[in-house]
């Protein structure tokens, strides 16, 4: 049986992970783009810290230590304003009908340091990636943590999180309704496109990514396909809050601007393209992921 549309496309709030309730049939998800980033401390190293695992999130991925005999895998430095905070890494994998990505990010700056590994895997068809699990654990943002989310038929059915997040993160957020769970991309799947390795820039930049993070639902929009340089396709996104998500936040509205967010694209493993570069505009100039072999 193929699996249901959702992925990319031409509830009440959210439960604390502790609560019962949550554990059966509420969602959340990917830790980097959710746990490390809304669960700092306070500021400028919250919001250090929330760069840079923002940043990770964006990319977390394989061995650090990828290397060219190694095909699928990708190895990347990361920055802030030009300033190297860490490194990071993308295997990817496409076999018959299933997929899966395996991704870590080591991070340091000043006397902060962290490092997580992320997971996602599912099936996958001509219409697309169709995540069914996702797995993430880190340490060294104040505490080792975890984060799980489970997929059946397209829609986030199950998340966990240890530790909690404690109440003073779940206040003040829009309502994540139960139709925004539906159809649903995890954020690491959320970057990797099903296309062969000649598709047309267009096939790989004219989607929306519908992007569960646990706490928040968002749509990454990618728009205005140009070919670069050695294979390279070169995209913007446009970031577009759905729910979970506080209104008058900063970041919001920072990421919610016209070019916050440049993607580009190349080819990864077979029929797969992952991310080349990132950039993301942040107050103390752009975090950056690029890769480097």
């Amino acid at each position: 049986m193929a699996p249901p549309r959702s992925g990319a496309r031409d509830s009440a709030g959210p439960r604390a992970p502790g609560d019962p309730e949550a554990r059966k049939s509420a969602t959340s998800a990917p830790g980097v783009l959710y746990h490390s980033t809304t669960i700092a401390s306070s500021g400028g190293a919250r919001t250090m810290r929330r760069l840079a695992c923002a940043a990770a999130a964006f990319l977390l991925a394989s061995p650090l230590g990828a290397s060219k005999e190694d095909p699928g895998a990708a190895a990347y430095r990361v920055t802030v304003a030009g300033l190297p905070i860490g490194e990071a890494s993308l295997r990817a994998q496409r076999v018959d009908d299933r997929y899966r990505l395996e991704g870590r990010a080591r991070l340091r700056f000043l006397f902060w340091g962290g490092e997580g590994v992320a997971t996602a895997e599912g099936a996958a068809n001509g219409e697309g990636l169709f995540p069914e699990r996702h797995r993430l654990s880190y340490e060294g943002v104040r505490r080792p943590g975890s984060l799980a989310i489970d997929f059946e038929d397209g829609r986030a059915v199950r998340w966990e999180s240890a530790p909690p997040p404690p109440p003073e993160v779940l206040e003040g957020r829009v309502p994540v309704a139960e139709a925004d769970k539906e159809g649903v991309l995890d954020p690491l799947t959320a970057l990797v496109v099903a296309a062969p390795a000649d598709a047309a820039p267009e096939t790989l930049c004219r989607r929306v990514a519908p992007v569960f993070s646990g706490l928040t639902r968002f749509d990454l929009a990618f728009e205005g396909a140009r070919a670069a340089a050695d294979g390279v396709v070169e995209c913007a996104i446009r970031y577009r809050a759905v729910s979970g998500h506080r209104p008058d936040a900063r970041g919001v509205r920072r990421l919610s601007e016209p070019d916050a967010i440049q993607v580009s694209l190349a080819p990864l493993a077979d029929g797969l393209w992952g991310p080349h570069r990132i950039s993301v505009a942040t107050r103390f100039g752009p975090a950056e992921l690029t890769r480097v072999r």
